[in-house]
């Protein structure tokens, strides 16, 4: 799905040949991210002049299927925030703009497309990492990655993102909640991250901003490091998410007889209420009362005809994301799709290290 997969000479904005001898990877590298001092739009056109109070990164390395040369495209990346969002602005550039592949499609369903965006750890330990990405329409697409047990694709955060192409190749813009996000509680944080852009031609093309080594098992230990975001917090202690459903059966009078009238029933409605109550960053707990376990975008249809297994479908419902890598094992010992109509449930997750 995503990004945790990566010769000859580049060229630049300008078609300057990017050569060999001067080209070195960059090894875990770091940028001090800086607050925004004048507001950004998030419209996917990177002219406001916000912009000009953010870090500049470049400097990307090629990793699939080049083993960390240089790019023969170019990419910056524009990094910032204030006191609610991390922003972030990205320049593909592109000599052939008609070859890059955007489509309008479903959320998740951009992977064959070029696309650029972020894979952030904040806690630091190679455990856990967000994937927020976007092609070049601004389309989504996000993933929770996992040491041991790879990326959970039913994972979805809020943010926003548009995008578009130029002349010059396509720029996307991203805004990132910070109530998105679970990180540590301190002063001044320290992120690991990388920047990552794909680039499908006559391969799949990836480039990314801390170098990725082959030969090392842990994809997450090689990321760069954002530091400087004072400040911010993890979004609000209290969450509370009430829901009424509503409904309405009818049939005809007489079974019998279809000209007797059809009669609708009573008008029903279902309350249920979800609370999510976050006593520390790192401990969250949420409970919810006759819960309509409905409320996601449809499931992708699968066809049920002489099927040996059971189907299996992504899980997207809110009370099963948080902490959804403890239920990925190479068995499928818990399905949380077949819990469908519980009275109650409640639900405690935390983390001690990694």
């Amino acid at each position: 799905g995503g990004a945790a997969g990566g010769g000859g000479g580049g060229r630049g904005p300008g078609g300057v040949a990017l050569g060999e001898s001067s080209f070195a990877p960059k090894v875990e590298p770091e940028v001090q991210v800086q607050r925004l001092r004048r507001e950004v739009e998030i419209d996917g056109v990177i002219d406001d002049a916000g912009w000009c109070d953010a870090t500049r990164v470049t400097g990307f390395t090629e990793i699939q299927p080049g083993d960390q040369v240089p790019p023969p495209v170019p990419t910056e990346v524009f990094v910032a925030y204030d006191d609610s969002h991390l922003y972030l602005a990205f320049l593909a550039y592109d000599p052939d703009p008609s070859a890059i592949r955007a489509s309008l499609r479903n959320r998740d369903e951009i992977f064959s497309d070029d696309w650029v965006g972020v894979i952030l750890d904040p806690y630091g330990d190679a455990a856990q990492a967000y994937e927020i990405f976007a092609n070049p329409l601004g389309i989504q697409g996000d993933l929770l990655m996992a040491s041991g047990s790879g990326e959970d694709v039913g994972y979805d955060l809020v943010y926003a993102s548009e995008g578009r192409i130029t002349e010059r190749g396509y720029e996307v813009e991203m805004a990132i909640p910070f109530g998105s996000l679970r990180f540590p509680s301190r002063p001044v944080q320290r992120w690991r991250a990388t920047f990552i852009r794909t680039r499908p031609r006559s391969s799949r093309e990836q480039y990314s901003w801390a170098t990725v080594d082959r030969d090392d098992p842990c994809f997450m230990c090689q990321f760069g490091t954002l530091t400087g975001i004072e400040g911010v917090q993890p979004g609000t202690n209290l969450d509370v998410l009430p829901a009424v459903v509503g409904s309405q059966a009818g049939a005809l009078a007489d079974g019998e007889a279809p000209a007797s009238g059809f009669e609708n029933g009573r008008v029903q409605a279902e309350p249920s209420l979800n609370l999510r109550y976050n006593f520390t960053p790192s401990l969250s707990a949420e409970a919810t009362i006759n819960p309509d376990f409905s409320q996601v975008e449809s499931a992708a249809a699968q066809i049920d005809v002489n099927s040996t297994f059971a189907l299996s479908f992504p899980e997207r419902r809110p009370f099963f994301q948080e902490g959804s890598d403890l239920f990925d094992t190479w068995m499928d010992v818990v399905y949380t799709r077949s819990i469908n109509n519980p009275l109650a449930a409640t639900k405690l997750t935390g983390r001690v290290g990694r």
